[in-house]
Formats: structure tokens, C-alpha cells, sequence
């Protein structure tokens, strides 16, 4: 099972998203090494090309939702009471973002034989079934 290389900052971030996705869906858990690969499209040894270990990749994660949080914080407004509104506005708005998707699962080339037996992640083109939570954190 494999992707394109992708340059380390860009394969650390794919990372820190995926393991955030599985937190958020599955709970940390279910955050495993294999569970993560899988949903990047990456062996798990590969994953430590990236971090040196799963607490660094926890740490990563953490710190891309803290960004994505913070985003244009605080908001530029003269009226508090318009900071406040769209404060809100703007985190509403991120709870609504449709999640980041899994790559495509013909992007992912079994490295095995029975390898296309195993449950998928969500490709971009699917879409969510109703039981997937909107949030993506």
C-alpha cells in the first residue's frame, strides 16, 4: 500500500490529519500505527520516516487543530460586540467544514494478497454515509 512521496512538511501534515480523523471518529484507542498507515495510504513503518514516534504524531496533530482554531484569530472588527459575532460565526463555520478526505482507494496499491479485503478509508468522490460525524475533529 502506497501514495506518491510527498515532501516531508506536506506528508507530516497528511499525517497529523489523518490521526486527528481517527481521534475524532474512533477515539485515540483506535489510533494504531496500522490504523493510521491505512488511512493515509502509507505503510506503517513509513510513518516513522516522518516522527520518531506516536506521541510526536499525537503532538502534531494537536498542534494542527490548535492552527486551524486559531485561524484569523482574533478577528479584525472596532465593535467587541462584532469580534464576539464573528468569533463565533467563524467557529461555526469550521465545525461545518466537510472533513479532509482519505486518498481515493485506487490510490492504494495492496501490498498483499488479501489487502483489498480491508475496510477502506472514505475517498473524496464517496460521500459520507449518515453516520459519519460532520466535525472532521
Amino acid at each position: 500500500m502506497s501514495t506518491p512521496r510527498r515532501p516531508t512538511a506536506e506528508r507530516q501534515q497528511q499525517i497529523a490529519e489523518a490521526a486527528l480523523r481517527i481521534i475524532s471518529g474512533k477515539g485515540v484507542h483506535r489510533l494504531t500505527t496500522q490504523e493510521l498507515a491505512r488511512e493515509v495510504g502509507i505503510s506503517d513503518g513509513s510513518l516513522f520516516r516522518h516522527f520518531k514516534d506516536k506521541a510526536e504524531i499525537i503532538r502534531a496533530a494537536i498542534g494542527f487543530l490548535e492552527r486551524t482554531l486559531f485561524e484569523g484569530f482574533p478577528p479584525q472588527a472596532d465593535d467587541p460586540l462584532e469580534r464576539l459575532r464573528l468569533f463565533f460565526v467563524r467557529r461555526l463555520e469550521l465545525v461545518q467544514r466537510p472533513a479532509p478526505c482519505a486518498p481515493s482507494s485506487s490510490a492504494l496499491k495492496p501490498s498483499f494478497a488479501n489487502a483489498s479485503s480491508r475496510p477502506r478509508s472514505r475517498a473524496c468522490s464517496e460521500p459520507a454515509s449518515p453516520s459519519t460525524p460532520s466535525p472532521w475533529w
